[in-house]
């Protein structure tokens, strides 16, 4: 009885399992027949932002384009998801940025404003020890009254976040350090916050890629470099110091302890940079650029049409050179024109510079020409404007060549376009994008000490004529295309930091609370917020940090095993010595007898 009803359910079996086979979505058990419905779930890509903490207060020391534009399209990007910016800045920035409230802090001060002292920086060899030294009174003469400002305008604002402008931009982080707020700095220049020995900068007298210097050159850029720069700025420091002191503001040993555990953003990419391991508090977000841009003016347009091989000139709006170099500028113009290298030239000049220039350009035919027909138009092929549509015209298909000086901006604009870039800088990071742009192969590169009419000349043919520019300016605009993007990156994390900075632990809080009673000393105060992001090493000291017990005790542990072979080595040939030389005497003994 057993045995059939085995059988039996053998052949159920075997039948299961070959439907199951042959028409498994019909059969029952089979997992696709089970009604799940149709539709998919999607996942959630937005986070509840009901109770994230909505302000956030921009600060920049030195407003204009080249410092407001980074932290403005982050800013915009917030706005749109609901958040609240207000900016503090010099001159007024907000016509492209309609739904941030603007305090303005007085009329932005050119570098022409102050020609007493930038007259010596823009026409001098430029280094950042020489610079430091006849700025830091500048910067620190403004301190008290901005520090002020900042405070009258968070209490009315309420920030709940300052995301600030690195550019000698103390201020800004020292309240954000006094209200307990957490604090995000942005720059386009980060040489100075992130010590890395094969990556220096021409402002300190060395190569942005330190990879094929000599011995006695890098150790000079790794070592002597940075300790003359931050000896040089110890008094910057110790005066600042002074001022913090009487708003209540703890001191800092350097530029760089305020910024230790924040968040800090570079309007870069590598590609452009050298690259370098970065910590994860410090992010690579550029280029950050516009989604929208103005028009090119009617006047332009038509020039344009008529100037098939145009070059686009503009040296920005905050340095400047010497007369001598405007006039060789101007003159290299118009010679590249008789010689059909190009056929126009577009220049961006501000008109308080006119009379720097001479009444009259002799050319190398002898041609003499007025300078005046020049700078009012008459001249066909040159256009003298004091503000363009840069990034327009770079796009146009009839401008070929970008004279530049290397700015951040200018260059991420250039990169993006693909347009050739000679570069001519003058002071700043200019020097070191320069550089870069030149090592990326989408530029050439002029002195501002030594500039000479058949140096631009030729250097514009080159970048014309020779193809390797148009295929590295291909590659670099694929870069910079992709990497665009990232702008939404940081306005993730500066989400996330609001986000962090509300679900605070209590030990947090008995952290800020100890420190706003006196409790905990106030220098030791960090940025709790972002622990995610800071990394273990910090915390440990330089010794533990780096693992130098470690491997010291590695390296005392093969120093010992080596010694003690040298020493068993030394002890067995010890030893057959002496047993050869017993040898030896035994046998001259032996001779003897």
């Amino acid at each position: 009885m057993i045995r059939p009803l085995y059988r039996f359910l053998q052949i159920l079996l075997g039948i299961y399992l070959l439907c199951n086979d042959l028409f498994g979505r019909w059969i029952i058990l089979s997992v696709k027949s089970m009604n799940y419905g149709d539709e998919k779930i999607s996942k959630r890509i937005e986070f509840d932002r009901t109770n994230i903490p909505k302000n956030i207060l921009v600060g920049s020391y030195f407003g204009g384009i080249s410092h407001l534009r980074p932290p403005l399209e982050i800013s915009k990007i917030l706005i749109e998801r609901g958040y609240n910016v207000a900016l503090i800045a010099p001159g007024n920035f907000t016509l492209n940025y309609q739904n941030i409230k603007y305090f303005q802090i007085g009329e932005k001060v050119g570098t022409l404003d102050l020609r007493e002292i930038y007259d010596e920086v823009f026409k001098k060899d430029y280094t950042s020890y020489h610079t430091f030294s006849i700025t830091s009174d500048l910067m620190n003469s403004d301190y008290l009254k901005l520090f002020e400002i900042y405070m009258k305008v968070a209490s009315e604002f309420k920030p709940d976040l300052f995301f600030c402008d690195d550019g000698s931009n103390e201020v800004c982080f020292d309240v954000a350090w006094k209200l307990k707020k957490p604090s995000i700095a942005i720059c386009t220049w980060f040489i100075f916050r992130l010590y890395t020995p094969y990556r220096s900068d021409p402002s300190l007298g060395c190569h942005v890629n330190m990879e094929h210097e000599s011995f006695i050159e890098r150790f000079r850029c790794a070592i002597i470099a940075p300790i003359q720069y931050f000896y040089q700025t110890r008094k910057y420091t110790n005066d600042l110091n002074k001022l913090r002191a009487i708003v209540g503001v703890a001191p800092t040993s350097n530029y760089n302890d305020r910024l230790r555990d924040s968040l800090y953003f570079s309007d870069s990419f590598f590609g452009f940079d050298v690259p370098i391991h970065l910590p994860p508090l410090v992010q690579d977000v550029g280029p950050i650029m516009q989604d929208e841009y103005e028009p090119i003016t009617p006047d332009l347009s038509l020039f344009l049409e008529k100037h098939k091989k145009t070059m686009l000139v503009s040296l920005g709006t905050t340095v400047y050179t010497t007369p001598k170099n405007y006039a060789i500028l101007l003159q290299s113009f118009t010679e590249a024109i008789n010689r059909k290298i190009i056929d126009g030239v577009i220049w961006s000049f501000d008109q308080r510079l006119h009379n720097s220039l001479p009444s009259e350009l002799i050319l190398s035919d002898g041609t003499i020409i007025p300078v005046n027909e020049i700078l009012n138009n008459r001249n066909p092929n040159i256009y003298i404007v004091h503000y363009l549509p840069q990034f327009e015209l770079l796009n146009h298909t009839n401008v070929k060549v970008f004279l530049s000086h290397a700015g951040k901006a200018s260059s991420n604009e250039a990169l993006y376009t693909a347009t050739p870039i000679l570069s001519l800088p003058i002071a700043f990071d200019q020097m070191g994008n320069a550089e870069a742009l030149e090592a990326s192969g989408v530029s050439l590169t002029l002195s501002k000490q030594d500039l000479q009419v058949e140096d631009i000349i030729s250097k514009i043919e080159r970048l014309l004529s020779e193809d390797s520019f148009k295929l590295n300016g291909k590659r670099m605009q694929a870069l910079a295309m992709i990497n665009s993007k990232r702008k939404y990156r940081a306005a993730d994390m500066i989400e996330y930091l609001l986000l962090a900075s509300q679900l605070t632990s209590e030990s947090d809080d008995a952290l800020i609370s100890g420190i706003s009673k006196g409790n905990i000393n106030e220098s030791e105060f960090t940025n709790s917020h972002l622990r995610e992001l800071i990394t273990p090493d910090t915390r440990m000291g330089f010794i533990r940090g780096q693992y130098l017990d470690v491997f010291g005790s590695l390296l005392g542990g093969i120093l010992i095993i080596l010694s003690a072979a040298i020493l068993l080595v030394w002890f067995i040939v010890r030893i057959c010595v002496s047993f050869i030389m017993l040898r030896f005497r035994i046998l001259q003994k032996t001779k003897k007898e």
